[in-house]
């Protein structure tokens, strides 16, 4: 198919080379043209925009870009949108396309414009439930009249997204549960999670004495206990509840360093390990690049995350699981995401925190011993069995040819 994509996230963010870039590079393999129009942040562009433009002019893909702004809330967000808009309904006009494939409720809103003028069939690939998410991560307070009046506006526009789409895209099984249980969805969804890049993040890729060589750069010993979390702490992590399970994790074993690969401030963080009783000099904290993120991770003996158990948050597919499991990294996580629960009872792939007090993490951490005699071959199975790109793809390219017929 002739495909426009719309992402108002910036392919030239860690979000768009990881979770946007990789699919299109599939299905334009699989025969589909594929135009992307993404709003990328100026900053980020300035750096990343090459490396972009060498992936998507080798896959046969055309990219254009507007700037994003975030200056004045609200206001900024409405600007961004006219402007997407504007180029939009240029491309429309320049081309025939035969579907718009959109990635959230900013980028749906577009393509249900345009399905309507242009008569293209129309993808919500919605990502997660984006007004519930803003309340429950405190960004847009309902008290305050402004943002009431814009959860009202973004929830009516579920409906008509969920409703005129010709296919809708979740992330998990829980969120397509709520959709046809309590928003009475009748449109068909396809569940579609976060997937992974396997050939990337693999241990195939780190050698050993490449490993070697950065454990002794980190300080981190032979006998050092590695416990991991990778990405920004942001809106939904739990930092306290996750330095907190450290905590106790150090006060029962010994030679514990926490790993933290992330590009959050580092003297923020330190300081806030400080108030749980955690010393500089068991964190190791670094910035690091997607090329560099397996073999940093292949340093770890488990990894950890805890996200907010709200009720948007069961549309949620948590991106380095997926990453993890990939490198046969085992994980400690919470209750209540997503279909977390039911991937790791399915393939035992980690331990599931129930509740955050002490007497629930001394009993996951006793359960850890167990958990590491596990073969990580089995790990690496349950990457490729919910999480392989090559599996999202196919996903995807069915769901082309099914609106092509």
């Amino acid at each position: 198919m002739n495909v426009l994509y719309i992402s108002y996230d910036g392919l030239t963010d860690t979000l768009g080379r990881s979770q946007v870039l990789p699919y299109l590079c599939g299905l334009s393999d699989k025969g589909h043209q594929i135009t992307v129009l993404s709003c990328d942040k100026p900053n980020i562009y300035k750096l990343e925009n090459e490396k972009v433009k060498q992936i998507t002019e080798a896959n046969n893909i055309l990219w254009y870009s507007v700037p994003y702004s975030k200056k004045y809330p609200i206001i900024s967000a409405l600007h961004n949108m006219r402007n997407m808009k504007r180029m939009a309904i240029k491309l429309c006009k320049e081309n025939h396309y035969q579907l718009v494939h959109c990635r959230s409720y900013m980028a749906g809103s577009i393509g249900l414009d345009l399905k309507r003028n242009f008569h293209v069939k129309f993808i919500f690939d919605m990502r997660g439930f984006f007004a519930d998410e803003r309340v429950d991560g405190h960004v847009w307070n309902r008290k305050k009249l402004i943002y009431n009046l814009v959860y009202k506006y973004f929830k009516y526009k579920e409906k008509q997204l969920q409703s005129q789409a010709d296919y809708i895209v979740s992330l998990t099984n829980a969120g397509k549960k709520v959709m046809i249980e309590q928003m009475h969805v009748t449109t068909p969804i396809e569940v579609i999670p976060c997937c992974a890049d396997l050939h990337h993040f693999s241990m195939q890729n780190v050698q050993a004495e490449e490993k070697e060589h950065l454990r002794k750069e980190l300080k981190i010993n032979d006998d050092d206990f590695v416990i991991s979390y990778v990405g920004s702490f942001g809106t939904w992590y739990m930092f306290s509840e996750m330095m907190d399970f450290v905590r106790v994790l150090m006060q029962k074993r010994a030679h514990v360093k926490f790993l933290i690969l992330t590009p959050d401030d580092r003297q923020q963080i330190i300081t806030a390990a400080a108030k749980y009783g955690i010393k500089e000099d068991r964190l190791v904290i670094k910035r690091v690049s997607r090329e560099q993120m397996p073999l940093h991770i292949a340093l770890s003996d488990i990894s950890i995350f805890f996200i907010q158990p709200v009720f948007s948050k069961k549309a949620s597919s948590p991106t380095k699981m997926g990453e993890l499991l990939g490198m046969g990294i085992p994980l400690i996580v919470n209750a209540g995401v997503g279909d977390v629960d039911e991937i790791v009872a399915d393939t035992h792939c980690g331990i599931v925190v129930k509740e955050f007090n002490h007497e629930n993490y001394a009993k996951a951490i006793d359960q850890i011993d167990a958990l590491l005699t596990m073969d990580k071959v089995l790990l690496i199975q349950a990457a490729q069995k919910y999480y392989s790109l090559e599996w999202g793809v196919d996903k995807y390219n069915k769901i082309y040819n099914f609106l092509n017929n």
